[in-house]
């Protein structure tokens, strides 16, 4: 017989089949318990609702305050259905208490739905009942992460129809509770993962048997449709995915929904998992390479899973900086509305790598050459309508080929937008290559050839400040080229294009990065304000230097910790201690002119 959801209310069972509340709540501190304070974050369900009240009271009233939502925890499976409980019969499943307990004490508190398996919660949160297989990677080893008070916690398998199925069931019933009961708070769906390098790996990737049968079936139903290859078809089924969990919550919370946020959960890589298990330690490089890579891809980073030996005092202090109050309203667009936005600071990425396969970038030396002389400061993504309306100076770097019809117009909008574009245009079809010459002709645009690796060409549109400038390339020209002659060629490229990031040298043990804000009325002579966050997580002294250039001039420093520092015509040098960090000042601007 199928099963059906009830409401708690008709359920003739509601007080079997729970936990005890020893069980249930935590009342002991734990390891993980303070840190969860400092980041914003209320585990509801790993304290008494007696202790609520008490707990939210030592946060800040500045502070926004994450209560991420445990669907095993309000779902209750009998022999005559599942029901969900959010606080008639169980009073640590009152979400509507939390609310009110926000409002009384004027704080302001954010509901995260899980879009994806949520490493905080066993199982990812799915109830276990609904548990059919774990989540492989693609060396076929079970996706674990070590979860509160170090315990192994297996992350599943989400794409069975089961488990959808209940999951719309669960988030249908969540939707009318906000409703009925009259919710101040706002809700956000959250992917959860870590970063591997540039790129974000969802604990939604799964290669479990599962998966290949939820793939098998979408392949029989949309293979014809699809003229890719079977990887190229494989991504398409996981960003399909994707969008449908997101659709799903957004759905069901309809006016309650306030958009989508990227959780970038440190210590949950694979390898810093079984690290841990090998030797009780963790690659502190790693940890900084997760923070920094969350930070320019505009990602939330926590450590909230992660015991205090495993973090230094260095990475401490540089979480403290980084992920600030700030950080936080920028990631969730609350800084619109924001009237002191503009003279607050948040990561510097000046280049955008969108619609190019990571194949590509390898291949063509452009993430080498960026990772060597801009650091965090790019981001790999997709072209969307929105960057259309980024007023920030960027640089895009696109293939045209992996760009849609309306992609391709897009990115030919930026150009004449005023924006920097840099364009890969081999493998195109005869039909787009022609579609771009009429779009030179129509525009008056004439390309000036760049003696550089392949056919390299010009383009320049508009007048005074506000002019575009479009490189196109062929990135296929590059396969008898040297890693030198490739750097030169994007050396030369981004020179020509007037994109000058600051010059930093020193270890690789020296981790820094760099944000930005917009000059204010006092510093009109400057575009933007560049600020750089240096940090020597090494246990011996370390040396930074920036050069002085043509389109930066250093203004001050902040905050020195075991640094000294020392001005000369060619630029800053910095010498730092063990732990030792500072922060640096720099005023920019684009185009070379006399101060």
């Amino acid at each position: 017989m199928e099963e059906k959801v009830i409401a708690p209310e008709n359920n003739p069972k509601n007080n079997q089949n729970l936990f005890s509340p020893k069980q249930r709540y935590l009342n002991k501190p734990t390891k993980n318990d303070g840190e969860a304070r400092l980041e914003n974050w209320f585990l509801y369900w790993r304290v008494s609702p007696s202790m609520w009240e008490a707990k939210l009271s030592q946060f800040e009233a500045k502070q926004i305050i994450y209560v991420p939502i445990n669907w095993a925890f309000h779902c209750i499976k009998e022999e005559n259905g599942v029901h969900y409980d959010f606080g008639r019969h169980r009073n640590d499943c009152n979400l509507k208490a939390i609310d009110r307990l926000a409002q009384k004490l004027r704080l302001q508190i954010i509901y995260l739905i899980p879009m994806t398996p949520m490493p905080l919660f066993s199982n990812g949160g799915v109830p276990d009942w609904l548990m059919s297989e774990n989540a492989m990677d693609e060396t076929g080893l079970v996706q674990a992460v070590i979860g509160f008070d170090q315990k192994i916690w297996k992350i599943p398998s989400v794409y069975h129809p089961r488990v959808i199925k209940y999951y719309q069931h669960f988030l249908s019933f969540l939707g009318q509770v906000f409703i009925s009961e009259g919710f101040q708070s706002r809700v956000y769906g959250a992917s959860w993962g870590y970063y591997k390098g540039d790129q974000f790996v969802s604990t939604l990737f799964d290669e479990s048997e599962v998966f290949e049968q939820a793939f098998a079936r979408f392949k029989k139903i949309n293979v014809s449709n699809i003229s890719k290859q079977s990887d190229a078809i494989k991504q398409n089924f996981r960003q399909t995915m994707r969008e449908l969990f997101a659709q799903i919550v957004e759905d069901s919370m309809g006016s309650y929904w306030a958009g989508s946020v990227q959780f970038s959960v440190l210590g949950t890589e694979p390898w810093q998992f079984y690290y841990r298990l090998a030797c009780s330690q963790m690659n502190e490089d790693d940890l900084w390479e997760n923070l920094f890579s969350s930070l320019s891809h505009n990602s939330l980073p926590t450590k909230l899973l992660m015991e205090k030996k495993y973090i230094s005092k260095t990475l401490e202090k540089a979480f403290d900086y980084l992920v600030d109050h700030n950080y936080h309203k920028e990631v969730l667009g609350q800084t619109l509305y924001d009237d002191n936005s503009e003279s607050q600071y948040s990561p510097l990425v000046f280049v955008e790598i969108m619609n190019m396969p990571k194949k590509d970038i390898q291949f063509t030396g452009l993430g080498g050459y960026l990772k060597e002389i801009a650091p965090y400061q790019y981001r790999v993504s997709k072209l969307s309508k929105e960057n259309l309306e980024d007023e920030t100076d960027k640089l895009y770097i696109l293939k045209a080929a992996h760009l849609s019809d309306e992609e391709f117009i897009w990115a030919l909008r930026l150009f004449l937008n005023g924006k920097k574009v840099i364009l890969d245009v081999s493998e195109l079809s005869a039909d787009r290559r022609k579609r771009f010459d009429l779009f030179t002709m129509e525009n008056g645009l004439k390309g000036q050839y760049i003696q550089n690796i392949g056919p390299v060409n010009y383009y320049k549109f508009g007048r005074g400040e506000f002019v575009g400038e479009l490189v196109t390339y062929e990135g296929n020209t590059f396969d008898n080229e040297t890693p030198k002659s490739k750097k030169t060629f994007w050396k030369k490229i981004l020179n020509y294009l007037d994109v000058n990031p600051l010059k930093v040298k020193t270890s690789p043990k020296v981790k820094w990065l760099v944000y930005r804000r917009y000059a204010s009325s006092f510093e009109l002579k400057y575009q933007e304000i560049r600020r750089v966050f240096v940090f020597n997580s090494s246990h011996t002294k370390e040396k930074v230097f920036v050069a002085n250039t043509q389109h930066s001039v250093f203004i001050k420093y902040l905050n020195p910790e075991n640094a000294e520092v020392v001005s000369s015509t060619s630029g800053l040098s910095v010498e730092l201690k063990p732990g030792g960090s500072i922060i640096l000042d720099f005023g920019y601007f684009s185009k070379t002119r006399n101060l």
